[in-house]
């Protein structure tokens, strides 16, 4: 018998027990209909674990999930590719990609098994938006992430919409939405994309047209190689320790920054990427507001 097209919440997690509690509690009741195979388009929970040291297992399979375990590498692609390879997401199946970081509307998911999923296939719909991140996609075998988690998703299939577009989804918390205040999306994010994680499409989000009108693809590229000269810079001669976690990487780097004992070159990247000045003024406690005001004229 031909098993259904499933829906599918899948993520990456590490440490994450209490987050995944507030993820997987409002869908327990779907997941548990979809798990005895009660309802159109039954719900799943797959999630790839980095080495978590709390009960974040423990609270993925109490809610009828699956975990695997992947060494967390620096590089969200690498991770996410995990849950699309590992045989339990089928050609057809629809992805919604969640951070732990997000909440899910319970009634989103009824509303995509009651009709929309169905609707979205009659109309050869393959990928739904929301703003710059692919919210929910119709997956084929040949699709990959590769670089940033958000941007990266290869070979996508027309037609995409944008989510915002459907009656009834104007507001994010009618579908998916973020805990993250603005803050933290573009000072602490920023700094993560920029030092922490070793292949990203954080340039193309800072420098794209749509920010920079007129930019070409060279000024892109040109802050690309800056950011990838920086992370060596950081490596040999700030010596912070690149491989290992977040954490610390982003402290051994907080406390330079505190010590204030810059030479020439890092000067030369503080005045050049935006990404670092202001991580370093939100650092030093710098108002948030003067800081996004000012950042395309500050220097140090």
């Amino acid at each position: 018998m031909t098993k259904p097209t499933k829906l599918w919440i899948c993520g990456i997690c590490q440490d994450n027990e209490k987050e995944l509690k507030d993820i997987l509690i409002p869908l327990s009741k779907n997941l548990m209909d979809s798990h005895l195979s009660k309802c159109d388009y039954p719900l799943g929970t797959l999630w790839v674990d980095g080495g978590s040291t709390d009960d974040t297992e423990h609270v993925i399979l109490d809610y009828w999930g699956k975990v695997i375990y992947h060494e967390w590498t620096n590089d969200h692609d690498f991770q996410m590719n995990e849950y699309l390879r590992a045989g339990y997401i089928k050609h057809g199946d629809w992805v919604i990609q969640l951070d732990t970081s997000e909440r899910i509307n319970p009634e989103f998911i009824k509303t995509l098994q009651s009709g929309m999923l169905k609707n979205f296939e009659d109309q050869s719909i393959n990928m739904v938006y929301q703003r710059s991140k692919p919210l929910l996609f119709k997956w084929h075998d040949d699709q990959i992430y590769l670089g940033s988690p958000h941007w990266g998703l290869q070979n996508p299939r027309r037609h995409i919409v944008d989510i915002s577009k459907f009656d009834g989804f104007s507001d994010d918390k009618s579908y998916v939405w973020s805990l993250r205040d603005d803050i933290n999306k573009w000072i602490v994010n920023g700094i993560k994309y920029y030092l922490v994680y070793g292949r990203s499409n954080h340039m193309w989000l800072i420098y794209s047209p749509q920010n920079y009108p007129g930019s070409a693809p060279t000024l892109i590229q040109e802050h690309e190689e800056n950011r990838l000269r920086f992370r060596n810079y950081a490596r040999n001669t700030l010596r912070l320790p690149m491989d290992s976690s977040n954490v610390r990487i982003l402290e051994s780097f907080d406390a330079y920054l505190k010590a204030g004992e810059f030479d020439k070159k890092f000067i030369e990247f503080l005045n050049y990427e935006k990404v670092i000045s202001n991580y370093y003024r939100y650092i030093l406690g710098e108002d948030q507001e003067n800081i996004y005001n000012t950042q395309n004229t500050w220097t140090f």
